[in-house]
C-alpha cells in the first residue's frame, strides 16, 4: 500500500511539474515550390477552337500541385477569358513522370456577337470544369514540358435583342452547354 502511495504522489509531482513530458515540435513542409507554367492547345467539338492559359501555383511536396489560371479560349459562341483552379497529383518522383489534373472555374466572355442585322447578343458568362491525363518531363532542373489530354464541360449565357426587318423582338437569353476534348502543350518553370 505504501509503494502504491508513493507511485502516485510520484505521478502527481511529475504530471504538475512537466517532468516526462515531450515538447511537440511542428515542423513546416520543406517541400514547397513555386511555378508557373504557359500552355497552347485546342478544344476539339463540334468546331476545333484553340487556347491559350497562363497558370501560377505552388507544387506542395513531389506528387501534389495546385495553381490559379487565366487564358484566352474559343468556342462556338464567342472568346471568353477562363478564370479557373487546377490541382494536380504527379505520380512518379521523376523527371518524366505522368500527371492527373483536375480545374473548374469561370468564363468570363468577352465579346458582342452580332449576325448580321438579325441580332446583337452579349456574351454573358458561365462556369467551366475538367480533368486531364498527361506527362510531364524536366530537362534541367527548374524547366520542362507537359503534354495532355482531357474532357472539359462549359455552360455559357449570352443575353441581346433578336430583330426581324429592324423591328426589335423581346430581349432572348441563350444558353451554351459544350463538352469538349482538350489538347494540351506547354512549358513548366520552377
Amino acid at each position: 500500500m505504501k509503494n502504491a502511495f508513493k507511485i502516485a504522489v510520484l505521478l502527481l509531482i511529475c504530471s504538475k511539474t512537466g517532468l516526462g513530458q515531450q515538447e511537440v515540435v511542428i515542423t513546416p513542409l520543406k517541400k514547397i515550390q513555386y511555378f508557373c507554367e504557359l500552355n497552347g492547345g485546342y478544344l476539339a467539338g463540334a468546331e476545333l477552337r484553340g487556347l491559350m492559359h497562363v497558370k501560377n501555383g505552388i507544387t506542395i511536396g513531389r506528387h501534389f500541385a495546385i495553381s490559379l489560371g487565366v487564358g484566352l479560349e474559343t468556342h462556338v459562341p464567342g472568346r471568353y477569358i477562363p478564370l479557373f483552379v487546377e490541382s494536380k497529383y504527379i505520380l512518379m518522383k521523376r523527371k518524366t513522370s505522368p500527371f492527373i489534373a483536375v480545374s473548374g472555374g469561370y468564363l468570363q466572355g468577352v465579346q458582342r456577337i452580332q449576325y448580321g442585322y438579325y441580332s446583337d447578343m452579349k456574351m454573358k458568362g458561365g462556369l467551366t470544369t475538367g480533368a486531364r491525363i498527361g506527362i510531364q518531363h524536366f530537362f534541367a532542373g527548374n524547366v520542362g514540358i507537359q503534354t495532355s489530354f482531357g474532357y472539359r464541360y462549359s455552360y455559357a449565357e449570352s443575353e441581346g435583342n433578336m430583330y426581324y426587318t429592324h423591328l426589335p423582338y423581346e430581349p432572348m437569353k441563350m444558353s451554351y452547354n459544350m463538352n469538349r476534348f482538350e489538347l494540351n502543350v506547354g512549358l513548366i518553370f520552377k
